[in-house]
């Protein structure tokens, strides 16, 4: 087998693409939760009666454990990156969970700070550095999945 001429796609994911595809990810995550999520939902919650508030917390919880145990099992270690669809779908996927911990935790802030307002620097500072470390998961799980392909 012959290698691939410079510039020419031979179908291998290399580390730039899977970067780039990476950060494209994220940066249509931001976009979404800036420009769709946060001024929907900061709407609706913030009308929510206070005695529903417990219920809806409770069940963000189910929702967002489920959302992040499927953010865990999903690794790029177990799909085969070369393969377009498949790695596209490994991305859309987590797109879909990692935007949906977001919204959950935006909304848990917001519900809760309706009853008290100090605690919004108190659960952002509890909230940031779980989804930065999901994030950073996310990068070293592929990265980790780029060398076992020999990739590095």
């Amino acid at each position: 087998m012959t290698p691939a001429e410079p510039g020419v796609d031979d179908g291998q994911i290399t580390r730039r693409r899977m970067l780039r595809e990476m950060a494209g990810k994220y940066a249509a995550i931001s976009l979404l939760f800036g420009g769709v999520y946060s001024p929907f939902s900061i709407d609706v919650i913030e009308r929510i009666p206070t005695e529903l508030q417990e219920s809806l917390i409770a069940f963000m919880g189910f929702l967002m454990a489920a959302a992040i145990i499927g953010a865990f099992e999903l690794s790029y270690l177990r799909t085969n990156l070369d393969d377009k669809v498949q790695r596209y779908l490994a991305h859309w996927t987590k797109f879909t969970l990692y935007s949906s911990i977001m919204l959950l935790t935006q909304i848990g802030v917001i519900a809760l700070q309706i009853d008290n307002e100090n605690l919004i620097p108190v659960l952002v500072m509890a909230s940031a550095p779980i989804i930065l470390a999901l994030i950073i998961y996310d990068f070293w799980d592929a990265i980790r999945a780029l060398d076992e392909m020999g990739r590095l």
